[in-house]
């Protein structure tokens, strides 16, 4: 089972009159028992209500899952989404302070109440030894639907999760308005990446992990991300300061041998998006590839702990993908890949004539029966080479594993 942080959460409505703030015990609990956790809506300082789950299992009061997220409307509706290992879902509490609705995202073992994402594959819901992670770029807000108060999420892969507040009930997501419900979408992203590039910015590039920080850093991430599936032409100025950004992300290991991979978050998003839209990115590398422990003094590079090749290629031609080509002289000659997988390579092409993904298959040894320590020192020595090129259809133009790893 994998550490989960479950923080203090606050959020404030749209007209910045009210503000909910959900507590639990101190910081530093590992565990922090839902129980604990204390919900109250200001307006401005004054205390409009608390509410905290009840110990009896009946629903909606009691809750089985910790929250994680929170919304607050202009008019007091709060809805949070809860997070547990084995679990996720939804909670609606009025403007009064009454719970009014509970979901879960699937259909529970021990209930009959269907799951708000049941119908959606298995492999979307990102579960994992720390719960289930469908909510990943995804983004909410408040709306109204036939004149009632309602709220919406939309999730990575593009899943309308709908609310009808009032009714305390799950809208019909082929019931909504597809047309408004773009608008406000494309109408959030572009608002957020107005402000969010800008502080992004102006942080400095040691700048830390707290919560208020990732959590400005995932908003934007998430709205460059939903700009391109959304086309939303608007937001290209911002996706492409973005390509600019050099900020390290995410740490990979497993798909190289000999180095430990390290993402340059917003100028992927950004490169995927902008190639959703037609729009030919920069071509600039958003990987780094930080050499294991032992290779370094081998490479060529003046003992740099750094794997050095050109951010972009000097030439974008496929035909540079020649058989025999180990994965260093691959990343001289073409620079890096748009997505790495340990079995291959893909590179995008994107002109005003044409439009596919260059696939390079590496050799890999039968290495699967050996013991752990053995199979890690042959895969070390083993010196990777491509074997063939596959020319397919352009893998950004739909959902692949790209999407799947990118979050």
């Amino acid at each position: 089972m994998t550490f989960v942080r479950f923080p203090n959460i606050a959020a404030t409505s749209a007209n910045g009159r009210l503000r909910v703030e959900i507590r639990g015990t101190a910081d530093g609990d590992f565990f922090r028992d839902q129980s604990d956790f204390v919900y109250r809506l200001y307006r401005s300082d004054a205390l409009v209500w608390e509410w905290s789950a009840s110990k009896k299992r009946v629903r909606p009061e009691f809750l089985d899952d910790y929250p994680h997220e929170a919304w607050v409307s202009d008019d007091g509706w709060v809805v949070v989404r809860t997070h547990e290992w084995f679990s996720a879902g939804l909670l609606v509490l009025s403007p009064e302070g009454r719970a009014v609705l509970r979901l879960s995202h699937r259909r529970l073992l021990d209930t009959d109440e269907p799951g708000f994402l049941d119908s959606e594959p298995e492999r979307y819901m990102g579960d994992s030894s720390a719960g289930p992670f469908w909510a990943e770029f995804a983004f909410a807000y408040f709306t109204e639907y036939l004149d009632r108060p309602c709220w919406t999420i939309r999730t990575w892969w593009g899943k309308r999760v709908c609310i009808d507040l009032a009714n305390a009930k799950l809208l019909d997501s082929t019931a909504l308005d597809e047309d408004r419900a773009r608008v406000l979408e494309i109408d959030y992203v572009q608002r957020v990446l107005a402000t969010g590039v800008d502080e992004i910015e102006r942080m400095p590039p040691d700048a830390g992990d707290d919560v208020e920080s990732c959590s400005r850093e995932l908003r934007v991430l998430a709205a460059a991300y939903h700009a391109g599936w959304l086309q939303s032409t608007d937001s290209i100025p911002y996706l492409r300061r973005l390509e600019a950004q050099e900020r390290l992300g995410s740490q990979g290991f497993g798909p190289i041998a000999w180095a430990t991979l390290r993402t340059l978050s917003y100028r992927q998003v950004a490169k995927i998006s902008l190639l959703r839209m037609g729009q030919e990115p920069s071509w600039q590398s958003h990987y780094w590839f930080e050499f294991c422990d032992g290779t370094a003094a081998d490479s060529g590079d003046g003992g740099s702990a750094v794997f050095r090749f050109p951010s972009r290629g000097e030439q974008r031609n496929p035909n540079l993908l020649q058989p025999g080509l180990t994965q260093k002289e691959t990343l001289r000659c073409l620079g890096a890949p748009d997505f790495i997988l340990r079995e291959a390579w893909e590179y995008d092409f994107l002109s005003a004539t044409e439009a596919f993904t260059a696939k390079a298959i590496w050799d890999e040894p039968q290495l699967a029966d050996l013991p752990i320590e053995q199979y890690k020192a042959a895969k070390a020595a083993h010196l990777s080479r491509i074997v063939r090129v596959e020319i397919v259809d352009p893998q950004w133009k739909r959902i692949t594993k790209r999407d799947f790893y990118m979050r």
